[in-house]
Order: C-alpha cells, then sequence, then structure tokens
C-alpha cells in the first residue's frame, strides 16, 4: 500500500491528459492508484475513481497518485515532451484529508449500515462531532404511503479526517449512497 501521496498538476488538454496517464499506468500494470480531478460532482467507481474536490483550471488537470508513481510520470513525460502536449505544473505532497458529510433517513437498515460505516472507520481516520440522533416511534407506523411521522430515523453529521488515500476511499464509498450529503474533500499538503 501506497503510505505517501502528491498532489500533480498538469497543463494540457483533460481528454489527452486522462488517456496518457491511463495508457502510462496500464502499460506498466499499475492500477487504482491515480485520482482525476472532474467538474461534474462524478460518484462512484470506475477504472480510475472520479473525485468530488474537483477544480479544473482552463487546462490544467490535478491529479493525486503514489510518490512513486509521480517519478515514473514525470520520466514518461519528458521522454515524450515532443509527442504529448504535456507539462507538469507544479506538485505538492498531500498529507491528510478530510471532508463534512450528514445524512438523514427513515429506514432502520440503512441507518444501521450507516452507523456501522462510522462507527468501524479505517485505520489512519478519524470523526469529528458524529453523534447519531436515532427517533424511535412505533405507534406512527401507518398504512399510508405519506405518514405524517416515521417509525424511525436517524439523522447524523460530522467530519472525516485522515490519512488521503484511506480518506478518498470512505468518501467514495459514502458516495454510493444517495441520502448522505458530502461537502468538498479538503487536502493538506506541503
Amino acid at each position: 500500500m501506497i503510505e505517501e501521496y502528491v498532489e500533480v498538476v498538469l497543463d494540457g488538454p483533460f481528454d489527452f491528459i486522462k488517456g496518457f496517464v491511463l495508457g502510462f499506468m496500464e502499460g506498466r500494470g499499475i492500477s487504482g492508484e491515480v485520482i482525476f480531478e472532474e467538474t461534474d460532482r462524478a460518484r462512484g467507481d470506475v477504472f480510475v475513481r472520479l473525485l468530488r474536490f474537483v477544480r479544473l483550471e482552463e487546462d490544467h488537470v490535478h491529479l493525486i497518485v503514489g510518490a512513486g508513481i509521480h517519478e515514473l510520470l514525470k520520466e514518461a513525460l519528458e521522454k515524450r515532451q515532443n509527442e504529448a502536449p504535456i507539462r507538469i505544473v507544479r506538485v505538492r505532497k498531500i498529507g491528510e484529508a478530510r471532508f463534512e458529510f450528514r445524512y438523514r433517513t427513515y429506514s432502520r437498515p440503512l441507518g444501521e449500515e450507516l452507523k456501522n460505516i462510522f462507527g468501524n472507520l479505517p485505520e489512519g481516520l478519524h470523526l469529528e462531532g458524529y453523534e447519531p440522533k436515532e427517533t424511535l416511534r412505533p405507534e406512527s407506523k401507518a398504512i399510508e404511503a405519506y405518514a405524517p411521522e416515521h417509525p424511525y430515523a436517524v439523522v447524523a453529521s460530522g467530519t472525516v479526517s485522515g490519512r488521503a488515500k484511506e480518506a478518498i476511499d470512505l468518501y467514495n464509498r459514502l458516495g454510493r449512497y444517495e441520502i448522505v450529503e458530502l461537502g468538498d474533500i479538503k487536502m493538506d499538503g506541503d
């Protein structure tokens, strides 16, 4: 597992950079260790995880890679500088990441599932301000589809912080739940 990550800002067209980086990774047999920043707040996993903390600056593309991969990518770009219209603008070591979240659900199984996720965070992550508030009203169980009160509800919010890779992975995992509202992920680094 890679312990140190860097943010690499590249100058060039997004599609070209993405194709070059993915081809480079595939050719080297490296999978899943690059994260592209996208502006469309995409959720879920594809071959490359798309991340929500994103900003495309004109022709600048931000990506996060393992520190060793960054050196290999830099070497590949230097070898292909005449064919590839890509240049490295800056590199920044990533220390920790953090994001805020909140959720509300009226489904007890989903509430238990989310409480379990936040109660068993991966090593290297910390939770702040998380105090789920459950409400049980068995007398509110109604036949109609739109009950004025729900027999169960859980509401929670908080902040997750810690090692970048684990925070990004959890962020992507939580992004699959429609009821979880995620704030932008913020990276601390040099």
